[in-house]
């Protein structure tokens, strides 16, 4: 099985964001710095 990668960096990821925006739904695969830069 592939490991998951940071979808903007490509670093390890660490964390799964799942949004809905518009009834559009997303997922995103973010490392630790991604992620604290969207939870801001």
């Amino acid at each position: 099985m592939a490991r998951k990668q940071c979808q903007v960096c490509g670093q390890p990821a660490t964390v799964r964001v799942e949004a809905n925006l518009n009834g559009r739904h997303s997922t995103m695969l973010l490392c630790d710095d991604h992620y604290r830069q969207l939870a801001r």
